[in-house]
């Protein structure tokens, strides 16, 4: 019996744009001054969390994109910003695309830069992933009546930040 092809369907992906008063809220959460009771570990890796929250939204990258960057992608002096695919089919191909620095993510690159926290990477040891990175960004939508989560009805990703360039 001769073989009989599959009409090829594109699987359905969920899709969430968060409104420009939720990133608000949002950002104001997570960048917020250190609160009385919070601990000095806990503030820094909600700041660190918010910066990558907010580099993703400045340059339409995903957060394993913006947590593998590394200082030698910066050029201060030329203001560009190289950012490496990770994301593809193709496992030994990396799209490499080049982003002009905007006030906004200079200072924030600076900022990291006089913590000097990480050595190679800008937010994180191994350019892997950040600290707690969902469960604080969890915590933060929660606290601002966000849905999160993959699993959530009506819950955005930041795994699956939308193109919201400012």
């Amino acid at each position: 019996m001769p073989r009989i092809p599959r009409p090829k369907v594109e699987r359905s992906r969920r899709e969430r744009l968060i409104t420009g008063d939720e990133i608000s809220r949002l950002l104001n959460r997570l960048l917020r001054a250190r609160d009385g009771g919070e601990k000095q570990v806990d503030y820094e890796k909600r700041r660190v969390v918010g910066l990558v929250f907010q580099m993703c939204l400045l340059t339409g990258s995903r957060v394993g994109e913006i947590v593998a960057l590394s200082w030698k992608q910066i050029d201060f002096g030329a203001k560009i910003l190289q950012i490496v695919g990770r994301k593809n089919r193709f496992k030994t191909e990396r799209i490499v695309r080049y982003l002009e620095l905007n006030p906004t993510i200079e200072a924030i690159l600076r900022e990291r830069q006089t913590i000097d926290a990480f050595g190679e990477y800008v937010f994180c040891r191994t350019g892997k992933s950040v600290t707690d990175y969902y469960e604080i960004m969890s915590d933060a939508a929660r606290e601002c009546g966000i849905p999160y989560g993959r699993a959530t009805r009506g819950g955005f990703a930041s795994r699956t930040t939308q193109d919201t360039r400012q």
